[in-house]
């Protein structure tokens, strides 16, 4: 086996859930984007590199598991994960990892073309298995959506794991397609908080909480169906229930996925015709805005600052975990 690369370089982008963040929990289909920050690993020899984090260790761990790849040391940078100095749930652990294993698979001069499930897979155990030693649990919705890039349709039911690459045109903003933007609403999620009442609910109440995951996994279904179809104003307006069925969410487990900042955004929103959501856990972090043919997100700004909010300058990202150079 040849050695590590030193200086191999690998970045990874975050993601943002665009529907589907909680249905998928429970078997249903999400639609995640992954965007323009970048997590960045760099192979490096041993006496250069920080000592491993929680997900990097576990990455580190499944490549020497299954491969049998090792690496001396590496570093990771997710600083563009931040924004004002705090995170905005753009999956940054998820990123790490995705960058992680795509740096020690192409330190070893392995091509990553027609490899890129068998790394999928790799770094969703360890994502996982990083989670698990937390006493956390996610769907793995983020990990995909960094190896892959552009925009990924992923299910895990039954214990099987699909995920298929997305048009992402019809969020494009082009002619006659939705504008796909992003909102900051001021503050970050208690997500471990969140996913715990959720627990909570499934054990006091389980013929509701199955009866809303059901509602939650069918909108989730049809947003799809509309989204593939490029049928816009359907896509809108299950965009628009979404949200509200996870408010409906948020009340029945005692968690505000739709805060207030959540609920000023979806106005605005509406009123251009658009529809506005939390995207992933809720409770603070990102809004994900949907606005209609015509209506740039610019005719946004002038009611958020009014609030106190602003939109978070984001762009989809079609490449996913792949090598950067050396600089």
């Amino acid at each position: 086996m040849s050695e590590a690369r030193i200086g191999t370089r690998a970045v990874a982008p975050g993601k943002a859930f665009v529907c589907g963040e909680y249905a998928v929990l429970e078997g249903g289909v999400a639609v995640v984007a992954a965007i323009d920050r970048l997590a960045i690993a760099e192979i490096r020899a041993a006496a250069d590199a920080p000592p491993p984090t929680d997900f990097v260790a576990a990455a580190l761990a499944e490549m020497q598991r299954r491969f049998g790849l090792t690496v001396p040391g590496i570093a990771i940078d997710t600083s563009a994960f931040s924004h004002h100095d705090r995170k905005l749930g753009l999956g940054s652990s998820a990123a790490t990892v995705a960058a992680t294993v795509c740096a020690v698979w192409l330190a070893h001069e392995r091509p990553l073309a027609r490899s890129r499930m068998t790394l999928h897979d790799a770094a969703l155990a360890a994502h996982a298995r990083a989670q698990e030693a937390r006493g956390a649990a996610g769907s793995g919705a983020d990990v995909s959506a960094s190896i892959m890039g552009g925009l990924t349709g992923f299910q895990r039911s039954a214990g099987i794991t699909r995920a298929v690459h997305l048009d992402a045109g019809p969020l494009s903003g082009g002619p006659g397609n939705a504008t796909l933007c992003f909102v900051d609403t001021g503050n970050p999620a208690d997500t471990p908080g969140m996913l715990a009442n959720l627990g909570s609910l499934r054990d006091r109440a389980r013929t509701r909480y199955d009866s809303t995951f059901e509602s939650l996994r069918q909108g989730a279904r049809r947003f799809l169906t509309a989204l593939e179809a490029a049928q816009i104003h359907e896509m809108i307006q299950e965009y628009d229930s979404y949200g509200a069925a996870l408010e409906a969410l948020g009340v029945l487990a005692g968690s505000p996925i739709v805060t207030p900042a959540h609920a000023a955004v979806r106005q605005l929103a509406r009123a251009l015709g658009g529809a506005a959501k939390p995207s992933g856990a809720g409770g603070g972090d990102l809004a994900a805005v949907l606005l209609p043919p015509g209506v740039a997100p610019e005719a946004l700004d002038a009611g958020l600052a009014a609030a106190g909010l602003a939109r978070v300058p984001l762009a989809l990202r079609e490449a996913g975990a792949g090598l950067e150079h050396a600089r």
